[in-house]
């Protein structure tokens, strides 16, 4: 799938970490966000958490993209094409999310675009 590199790591103010990749099967270099579990738990103003408003920012993104489902994603489907008509934002190569407590809603979200 892709190659984070551990070193590259820079905070962001919304508490995310930017890390440099490689996906593994273009070999093309990829920007890797890191949302840690407590970021994606913070509850905003309106009620709703990070990881809410987060889903839906990237609901926005793919379309913006020119993608029509959820398995519009090179990480899923590689032979994945987007129209290039619709070309308004940089690629977003897709969403992984890592399992790391015991219950089902301690994970960690990747959103994985390709770099700028």
């Amino acid at each position: 799938m892709f190659d984070i590199d551990l070193t590259s790591g820079k905070l962001n103010p919304n508490g995310a970490t930017t890390y440099d990749g490689v996906h593994l099967r273009s070999k093309q270099k990829v920007e890797v966000l890191v949302y840690p579990i407590d970021i994606l738990q913070y509850v905003s103003s309106d009620g709703k958490t990070l990881k809410r408003h987060l889903a839906m920012e990237l609901q926005v993104q793919r379309y913006l993209m020119g993608c029509e489902s959820d398995f519009d994603d090179e990480l899923i489907n590689p032979s994945f094409q987007k129209r290039e008509a619709t070309n308004y934002i940089f690629s977003n190569l897709g969403k992984f999310e890592k399992k790391i407590g015991l219950t089902l809603n301690e994970k960690e979200i990747y959103v994985i675009s390709k770099a700028i």
